[in-house]
């Protein structure tokens, strides 16, 4: 599962705007959990449809999308 830092450079590499998940150009879900921890009961959100990484109680549902590199 992508980091914090991952998902801000996947981002930004791919130039993605909350258009881009308007129009379903990369198909995106609207939330995906990222592994970083924000405190024990935390952890960051990256949300496409306000171009945002914020935090958020583990209880919530999110989606998860796996990343790896070659």
């Amino acid at each position: 599962m992508p980091s914090k830092s991952e998902w801000a450079a996947f981002g930004a590499s791919f130039n993605i705007t909350i258009d881009d998940y308007l129009n379903n150009k990369f198909n995106l879900s609207k939330q995906y959990w990222t592994s970083t921890q924000y405190d024990k009961y935390c952890a960051y959100v990256m949300h496409f449809g306000t171009e945002y990484l914020y935090n958020e109680d583990v209880v919530d549902s999110f989606y998860v999308r796996l990343a790896t590199t070659f």
